[in-house]
């Protein structure tokens, strides 16, 4: 089942808003190439470039972290550390043959693979430059959701 994008899911942020609707369409996509039975070398590169995107958005989502010295950086970035981890081991296995199905994306995204964070539309917590953490995952019936973890 395809997830749709949805304006409630922006984090008001264009171009991370942008990369996730690319991230939306590369899980669609793989989820596709498995739903059909495409060959191994199909879905293979499907997973490489799911990789290869998600390592870019959070390239980007960790530069803007940075750039607004968000204080939660380093558990967050070890978050992105574990998934982009996870993403390369269900690939190792799944090049070896060992699963046959790669599972689809809601394991990680649960973990929080779509995560990114929005500046606070609330004009005193402006002023202090604080984001909210908005975590988006996919539920057992793949929907995209939103999770606002904090500030």
């Amino acid at each position: 089942m395809a997830i749709t994008w949805d304006d409630t899911y922006s984090v008001g942020i264009e171009e991370i808003d942008n990369q996730h609707k690319v991230l939306v369409g590369l899980i669609n996509e793989l989820d596709d190439a498995l739903r059909v039975h495409s060959n191994r070398e199909m879905v293979q590169g499907v997973i490489d470039q799911l990789i290869d995107y998600t390592k870019l958005h959070f390239a980007v989502e960790e530069s803007i972290m940075r750039l607004f010295k968000y204080k939660e950086y380093e558990p967050h970035k070890a978050v992105h550390d574990g998934i982009i981890d996870k993403l390369n081991g269900m690939n190792e296995k799944f090049m070896a043959g060992i699963v046959r199905w790669v599972p689809n994306c809601s394991s990680s995204c649960r973990s929080g693979s779509l995560t990114t964070y929005r500046r606070s539309t609330n004009s005193t917590q402006n002023a202090s430059r604080k984001f909210l953490v908005v975590g988006c995952w996919v539920s057992s019936s793949n929907k995209l959701r939103i999770r606002r973890y904090g500030e």
